[in-house]
């Protein structure tokens, strides 16, 4: 088993890390559910940060320095939005159960 199998590239290119799946079949599914809760937080804090962020600049009314002055808050909506739709696809995940993918099965 060399290290590239272990923390390669994935499928789509995305570096995998999947040594503790290898090495424990029965594992797997905790291992993701696991990984999957941690997703979660990590969304709930990129929501609740670009939040508070999109919010400040709203409530203090900052614009672009720009000829246009375009309030800040507009763009920095596409941070707590990621974050909405990172915790929605990992929530689908957890409810239909579908398998985090493995890049290297049936290597």
């Amino acid at each position: 088993m060399d290290g590239n199998r272990m923390t390669g590239h994935g499928v789509d290119g995305t570096p995998s890390v999947t040594l503790l799946r290898d090495m424990y079949p029965a594992l797997r599914r905790p291992l993701d559910l696991f990984a999957q809760l941690c997703t979660l937080g990590f969304a709930l804090l990129i929501i609740a940060a670009g939040s508070y962020f999109a919010w400040n600049s709203f409530s203090k009314n900052i614009l672009a320095a720009t000829m246009l002055e375009v309030p800040l808050f507009i763009p920095q909506l596409a941070i707590p939005l990621g974050g909405l739709g990172l915790f929605m696809q990992t929530l689908v995940m957890m409810l239909t159960g579908e398998e985090v993918s493995n890049p290297h099965a049936g290597d």
